[in-house]
């Protein structure tokens, strides 16, 4: 086991952060387990549930917390914990001192690529033609890019909650029955949403998206919500993230400069999309959205 750092956490009423570790760059971690941290500390009972049901390192992770939750180690600890596991599966994504990781990595290695929450058949609106295959569409963690298309119709930007829907809606694929008819026409797709995510991970490969406070799917006949909770910036080889609580209020925190501390900046509500989408010369990157019911 690697070395651990760090002081007793202080399970308390505001947002915690985690300090950077200037030996072994943490700035990726920090960032990230920054934002799941406070999803469980708000909700212990219900997020140490959530995250074991999500298996693998997910449910190494709320072992962890449990042992955060009994000061049996610090939030440092907690994350260097979690580093340890996670360089064990694939360590050349994982180093060791100063060459730091990515969040995509982190995300990658954490949310079970497996575990899909929705399925569908493509299909054509023009002929009619439907593809036998059941498809498995969105795991935990998606790529989110606005399409041109998409750019052009919403220039103030496209809100996650319909770039998602369009996103499952979307078909890649030509019609091969119109296509012997010489038509180019692309197959559309009639999905379901099985199950809730109690977690939905987005990475923003490209500007253009609005951000959606909630997501609302219909699963299974029953309109299910996930509201934002956190979002991560990147910039300049350092990342830094806010949080954003079931009240509403959003914290930043950036491991080098507010350490175990996350600083108020208002009421999402009052805050605007542009505002959100930076912060302090560092740009989103990645929106973390949780489930509410």
């Amino acid at each position: 086991m690697h070395r651990y750092t760090g002081v007793s956490a202080n399970i308390g009423s505001s947002p915690v952060g985690l300090k950077w570790d200037a030996v072994d760059h943490s700035c990726a971690f920090d960032a990230t387990f920054t934002v799941l941290i406070n999803i469980w500390k708000e909700e212990p009972v219900q997020w140490t549930c959530n995250y074991n049901l999500l298996g693998g390192l997910m449910a190494y992770f709320s072992s962890t917390l449990e042992d955060l939750n009994m000061d049996i180690l610090t939030l440092e600890q907690a994350r260097d914990k979690m580093r340890y596991e996670m360089r064990l599966c694939t360590p050349q994504n994982f180093p060791y001192g100063v060459t730091g990781t990515s969040i995509d990595k982190i995300m990658s290695t954490l949310l079970p690529v497996d575990r899909t929450y929705a399925s569908g058949n493509r299909i054509c609106n023009i002929c009619g033609y439907s593809d036998p295959e059941l498809r498995h569409l969105f795991n935990p963690y998606i790529c989110a890019i606005p399409s041109a298309a998409q750019a052009a119709n919403h220039p103030s930007g496209i809100p996650v909650s319909t770039w998602l829907t369009d996103h499952l809606r979307r078909g890649y694929a030509r019609c091969p029955r119109c296509a012997l008819n010489g038509d180019h026409n692309r197959l559309s797709v009639a999905y379901n949403v099985t199950t809730t995510p109690d977690l939905l991970v987005l990475a923003l490969d490209r500007p253009g998206l609005e951000f959606s406070s909630t997501i609302t799917l219909d699963v299974n006949g029953t309109m299910r919500v996930l509201k934002l909770r956190g979002i991560i910036y990147g910039g300049d080889h350092h990342f830094t993230s806010r949080y954003i609580s079931l009240s509403g209020s959003v914290w930043f925190h950036d491991g080098i400069t507010t350490g175990r501390s996350c600083i108020y900046e208002g009421l999402l509500s009052d805050l605007t999309n542009s505002y959100m989408t930076s912060a302090r010369g560092k740009q989103a990157i990645n929106l973390i959205y949780a489930r509410l019911n």
